[in-house]
């Protein structure tokens, strides 16, 4: 442990503080990380003397092995800080093959307990008490006015951009995005900031990527970039803070560790960056901002695994996730988060055709459950849980619990938001408050494309076509190859009457498959052609039944075409279907302007009754 150090020191424009560890040029407060810290005052403390480099590094760096490459960076990035990049150093000599010097005049002034600085006394005219008072007043106005101008603003947003490979040859994809992810979820229960989750950032990975043009892009105030590179079985990781308004480096570090160490790591760079951004956490904050959920380092890893297939969506990647996960169980049964993402991925399986609801969320519920038995504070699993209640057990009230307390415990868990407006507000008819939800987690994800499209399914389930158009084409923007918006398309300029606008969407959609004309587009044209509206709606019909003979076709789509020929019977043969798998669509069943012509019968009151929505 270093001797403490009560000296004051002064050189050039700066003054060193090592009791409060504060470095000051005048009235501004230069931010240093505390290696970089320990580096000046040691370079400072030894000033006039030529320094070794392993003496430097033996004494800054005792607790962990660094290289001497390391010390030339931390050299680089204090000399920045120092304003010493000229040819002729004003303050950190470089001595060549052996260390540095210290170089500039140091003033030493005395401080601490029992200290005092003696000054002479000075003769002053005697001022009335009036005068005395006014001056007072004006000193408190002059000095709040420099204090507010310099004292930066606090920090309330952040992005932590996808760690990105020290050798982009040696790249890992999975072990970046997982150290990006994990340090999004410690730094997302700091109540006082907004942290952008993982899909909102996803695409900042190349290696070029500047962070500052990131974080403006993003609008967020500050960003968290990093590279790591693991070998053997060791991990390097180097990690900067930046403010995304001017560039400047809020805190930076590097570390060289074994794998089995990386949880350290991750603990030391949450706390570090909740210090630069001086934050004031409480008791839980602390605890959770070093939260470890597995001790197991290659858990850990397959659980990274896991979240980057996971992330990448799919079929076959979905199924390439479970196994992950379960691998990540193998190694640790109570790894409350591999059980999470479990779940989150047999939610989204039915979306895809290749399990039907009844097989998907059995599993699901399994997963999230056993995810909230071993820990109660994972906001996933309780998101998770919600979409089960909400969309296989029509249990509103229980569906609306589990999604507000997922809110709670991570307020910056867009996917919370998002599937609180679209499972539980929408059903509900709430379709402000589901628009104010989708909003949140537009403003947490400004880029997702999901996310701007299904803002524009709430003005078509009011009837505002115009408005729904809108919004698509905004998601369109973002991708214009993005289908889930061409069939929102499709679906509002079918619904208007505009057959050849919904014509034009699907052919945008199968052109970059390769085939202009495929047969069912083909099939299309000609019924619309031949018999007008209602020979498209019998031929929409006849395709997707055809389809449901070889793959998972939800059935209220089905029922849906029938609603719309006015077959009344054969439309509610394929709710009751709906109803036994427990299909989706039901839930939006009074709000989908399909189903209009199902109202006055009775069979329809009878199957809200049922999904509990009422009459």
């Amino acid at each position: 442990m270093h001797r403490p150090d009560n000296n004051l020191y002064e050189f050039g424009d700066f003054h060193l503080d090592p009791t409060q560890r504060v470095l000051r040029r005048a009235e501004e407060h230069i931010r240093l990380s505390p290696k970089i810290f320990d580096l000046l005052l040691f370079l400072v403390q030894r000033r006039g003397h030529l320094v070794q480099k392993e003496e430097i590094i033996n004494h800054v760096w005792s607790d962990s092995f660094v290289e001497q490459g390391n010390l030339t960076n931390n050299i680089s990035i204090l000399r920045k800080e120092l304003g010493d990049t000229g040819r002729d150093a004003t303050y950190i000599e470089t001595v060549p093959k052996h260390g540095y010097r210290f170089v500039a005049d140091v003033r030493v002034l005395e401080s601490g307990p029992f200290k005092t600085t003696y000054r002479p006394p000075t003769k002053a005219k005697t001022l009335p008490v009036a005068a005395l008072i006014a001056s007072f007043i004006l000193v408190l106005v002059v000095g709040f006015y420099f204090w507010r101008r310099h004292t930066p603003a606090p920090v309330t947003s952040i992005a932590v951009l996808p760690f990105k490979p020290l050798e982009v040859k040696a790249s890992d994809p999975s072990l970046e995005l997982g150290m990006t992810d994990t340090m999004i979820v410690r730094l997302s229960t700091v109540g006082q900031i907004t942290v952008l989750p993982l899909s909102a950032v996803r695409r900042y990975t190349a290696p070029e990527q500047d962070p500052v043009q990131a974080g403006r892009e993003l609008g967020v105030e500050s960003v968290l970039d990093g590279s790591i590179q693991k070998w053997q079985d060791r991990i390097r990781v180097r990690v900067r803070l930046v403010r995304a308004k001017d560039g400047q480096s809020l805190w930076a570090d590097q570390f060289d560790e074994k794998f089995t160490d990386i949880f350290a790591v991750q603990d030391a760079i949450s706390e570090r960056v909740a210090a630069a951004l001086e934050l004031k956490l409480g008791g839980n904050e602390a605890r959770q901002l070093k939260r470890r959920d597995t001790e197991n380092a290659d858990a850990y890893q397959a659980y990274m695994h896991g979240r980057y297939f996971w992330g990448k969506r799919g079929t076959e990647n979905l199924k390439k996730a479970i196994e992950e996960f379960n691998q990540a169980l193998a190694l640790d049964s109570k790894y409350a988060l591999a059980f999470a993402g479990l779940a989150d991925c047999y939610n989204l399986l039915p979306s895809y055709g290749s399990l039907s609801p009844a097989e998907a969320y059995p599993k699901a519920r399994a997963a999230a459950t056993k995810a909230l038995e071993i820990d109660d504070t994972i906001a996933e699993a309780h998101a998770a849980l919600a979409r089960i209640k909400a969309n296989y057990d029509w249990d509103w009230p229980g569906a609306e619990a589990e999604f507000k307390r997922a809110i709670e415990l991570n307020p910056n868990y867009s996917s919370a938001h998002y599937f609180y407006a679209l499972n539980y507000l929408v059903p509900m008819g709430r379709l402000d408050e589901a628009a104010a939800q989708l909003r949140r987690a537009r403003d947490l994800e400004p880029f997702s494309l999901i996310i701007n499209t299904n803002l524009g399914v709430i003005f078509y389930y009011q009837a505002r076509y115009d408005e729904a158009i809108e919004q698509y084409r905004k998601a369109l923007e973002l991708d214009k190859r993005f289908v889930t918006a061409r069939l929102r398309l499709n679906d509002v300029y079918a619904e208007t009457g505009r057959y050849a606008q919904a014509l034009a969407e699907q052919q945008e959609i199968v052109e970059p498959l390769g085939t202009e004309n495929p047969r069912y587009l083909e099939q299309l044209k000609d019924a619309l052609r031949q018999s007008g509206p209602q020979g498209y709606w019998r031929k929409r019909l006849e395709q997707a039944k055809e389809r449901a003979n070889d793959e998972y076709v939800p059935p209220t789509s089905v029922a849906g075409f029938a609603a719309r020929l006015g077959d009344n019977e054969q439309a509610f043969a394929w709710l009751e279907k709906a109803y036994e798998k427990r299909d989706e669509g039901l839930t939006r069943l009074k709000l989908d302007p399909r189903y209009k012509t199902l109202r006055a019968d009775t069979r329809y009151a009878d199957l809200l009754r049922r999904i509990h929505l009422g009459p």
